[in-house]
C-alpha cells in the first residue's frame, strides 16, 4: 500500500468510527483526559507521555538509543527494525553542517580530495540522512500576551517540515543525532524530539542516539561503515502526511505563562519545578540573563573599554527563578570527562572531544530523588530559552519516566513579565496588568533600566496566555483560530553561552 493511499484509509477510516460521536462533542475542555475541541483527537496527560527507559540503553528501541541500535539497524533495516515500525528509518542531524571532520582510514574520499572524511551518516537499504539547520526545530511566537523566541513550529511549519524530508511519523522510525558531541546539540536533539512528540507523533517512533555519532557510537575503525562524506542529499519533498493524521493531542507536554505562575502561587497540586541553568541564574545575580538585541547604551562601562556610548547586550528586567524552583544545572546530567581524541578540530580548538552521553539511568534516578522529587509529582522544567531544559526533560520525562511539561516561553519571557522602565523609557508591563510575575519569583534583583531589552507585548490585559497551544489544537482540527506566528521562518536561537 502507498503512502499517499495508507494516510488516505488511515483518516477515513477513524473518523468513520468516531464521526457521530464527533458531532456531540463541542467547546474546549481543561481535563486532559477528554477529547480537545477537534473531536478527533484524544488529549494526553503528562503521565501518559513519560516513557521510562530501559536500565541499559543497550535495550531501548526508542528514546535514548546507543550506537549499537543504530548501526545493527543501518546493517539490515528491513530485518532488524522494531516490530511497531512499517516504514523507513530516517536519521535527522540537528545542526547544520558534518558530524565531524574526523579523519579515519575507514573513511572513503568520496569527494576525491586525497582525504577521507567521516561528515554524515551514510544511507543504506530502507535509511535515509540528513542535516537540518539547528533553527529548524523552533519558531518565535505570539502566547496572547507576549512574543516570546524558540517555542515549538506552529502547525503550517511542522507540515512543511514532514512534506519537505517526506516523513511519516505513522509508519517511520526518527532518529536524531549529533556529531562529536557537545552540550548544545544534545538541547537540539530534545528540541526536535519535543517537536514530533508535541504534534502527536508516537514515542516508539522517535529516538535520540546517546552520545556523539563517532564517539560513544561508531568507533574508530568502524566509521566509514555508517560514516561518509555524503549523506541522502537535498530534502526529497512530496511528503503528504500531516500533523493531523497523527491522532493524539499532546499539547499537555508545553506549560503556558499562565500555568506557571499558578504553579508559582502554589495552586497546582504534586508539582515539581525544576531550573536547568546555572546556580547564578538561579541565584539571581544580576546580568545573567539575555535578551534578544544588543541595543542597549553602556552607561556603566559593564564591558570595561572605557566607553559608555557603544552598544551592548541587553538583558531581562530581572534575574530570579520561578517560586519554589529546584536547581540543578543540565550539565551534570551529562557525561564529559571521557574525552580520548579530537574529533571536530574544524571547531577551531584542538582538544578531545568528550561523549557527551547521559550518565546511566540509576545515577539520574538518585540525583533527581536528592534533589527533592517524589514519586507523583508532575516535573515543570525551563531555562533561558527551554534548550538546557530539553536535556533535564529527557531525564525527567524520557528516561526515568517521571510526567514532564516544559515551559516553553522560559525566563526570557518570565523575566520580562514587570511594571518597570526599559531601556528606551517605557514600561515592560503597566502597574495593572496581571502577567507580573515579580511577585512569583524567588531570589528576585532587578537589573539597571539603561539595560532591560524591550518585550514585544502584544496584550497586557489578555485573558489568557494560551494562544500557542489553542492556535495548534486549531490547527489539528481544521478550526478558524488564526496561526501564532509571527516570523517567516524558524527563529534565530538568542546568543547565550549556555545555550539556552
Amino acid at each position: 500500500m502507498s503512502k499517499i493511499n495508507k494516510v488516505k484509509y488511515t483518516r477515513e477510516a477513524l473518523l468513520a468510527l468516531i464521526g457521530g460521536t464527533a458531532l456531540l462533542i463541542s467547546g474546549c475542555s481543561s481535563s486532559e483526559d477528554t477529547l480537545s475541541s477537534s473531536t478527533i483527537y484524544k488529549e494526553a496527560t503528562a503521565a501518559s507521555l513519560a516513557t521510562t527507559s530501559a536500565s541499559d540503553y543497550n535495550d531501548n528501541e526508542s528514546g535514548l538509543i546507543t550506537g549499537a541500535t543504530l548501526t545493527s539497524w543501518i546493517d539490515d533495516w528491513a530485518t532488524n527494525k522494531p516490530a511497531a515500525i512499517s516504514g523507513e528509518l530516517i536519521i535527522l542531524q540537528v545542526s547544520d553542517g558534518a558530524l565531524t571532520d574526523t579523519v579515519d582510514a575507514s573513511c572513503v574520499d568520496e569527494d576525491a580530495s586525497g582525504t577521507g572524511v567521516c561528515k554524515y551518516f551514510k544511507p543504506a537499504a530502507g535509511v535515509r540522512s540528513y542535516s537540518l539547520g539547528s533553527s529548524t526545530w523552533v519558531e518565535t511566537r505570539d502566547n496572547g500576551v507576549t512574543e516570546t523566541v524558540s517555542v515549538v513550529l506552529s502547525g503550517e511549519k511542522m507540515d512543511a517540515l514532514l512534506a519537505a524530508y517526506d516523513i511519516d511519523p505513522t509508519s517511520d522510525m526518527i532518529v536524531f543525532a549529533m556529531g562529536a558531541g557537545s552540550g548544545f546539540n544534545n538541547m537540539l536533539m530534545g528540541r526536535a524530539h519535543y517537536l514530533f512528540r508535541y504534534w502527536g507523533a508516537d514515542a516508539t517512533h522517535l529516538a535520540m542516539l546517546n552520545g556523539g555519532a563517532t564517539h560513544a557510537s561508531v568507533i574508530a575503525g568502524d566509521r566509514g561503515t555508517y560514516l561518509g562524506e555524503t549523506n541522502s542529499g537535498p530534502a526529497p519533498t512530496g511528503g503528504t502526511v500531516s500533523v493531523k493524521d497523527l491522532y493524539a493531542d499532546n499539547t499537555v507536554l508545553q506549560a503556558t505563562l499562565g500555568e506557571m505562575m499558578a504553579v508559582a502561587r502554589g495552586e497546582v497540586t504534586d508539582s515539581f519545578v525544576w531550573d536547568a541553568r546555572s546556580p547564578d541564574e538561579w541565584n539571581g545575580v544580576a546580568y545573567k540573563t539575555g535578551g534578544t538585541t544588543k541595543a542597549c547604551v553602556d552607561v556603566l562601562d559593564r564591558d570595561n573599554d572605557t566607553d559608555i556610548t557603544d552598544s551592548v547586550q541587553c538583558y531581562t528586567a530581572m534575574e530570579g527563578t520561578v517560586k519554589g524552583a529546584k536547581n540543578l544545572n543540565y550539565s551534570t546530567l551529562l557525561v564529559s570527562d571521557d574525552a580520548t581524541e579530537d574529533l571536530n578540530s574544524a571547531d577551531g580548538v584542538t582538544s578531545a572531544d568528550a561523549s557527551y552521553r547521559y550518565l546511566d539511568k540509576a545515577t539520574l534516578s538518585t540525583m533527581v530523588s536528592d534533589l527533592g522529587y517524589t514519586a507523583g509529582k508532575t516535573v515543570y522544567t525551563y531555562c533561558r530559552t527551554t534548550y538546557r531544559a530539553m536535556i533535564t526533560g529527557t531525564v525527567s520525562g524520557l528516561i526515568l519516566g517521571y510526567p514532564t511539561r516544559y515551559y516553553d516561553g522560559a525566563m526570557i519571557e518570565w523575566l520580562q513579565m514587570a511594571s518597570v522602565t526599559n531601556h528606551e523609557g517605557g514600561l515592560n508591563l503597566p502597574a495593572t496588568s496581571p502577567w507580573q510575575t515579580a511577585a512569583l519569583t524567588d531570589n528576585l534583583t532587578y537589573n539597571v533600566e539603561d539595560y532591560i531589552d524591550v518585550p514585544v507585548i502584544t496584550d497586557a490585559y489578555a485573558s489568557s496566555s494560551d494562544e500557542v497551544v489553542e492556535t495548534d489544537r486549531a490547527y489539528k482540527s481544521g478550526s478558524a483560530l488564526t496561526s501564532s506566528s509571527t516570523g517567516s521562518g524558524g527563529a534565530s536561537i538568542p546568543a547565550n553561552p549556555c545555550g539556552g
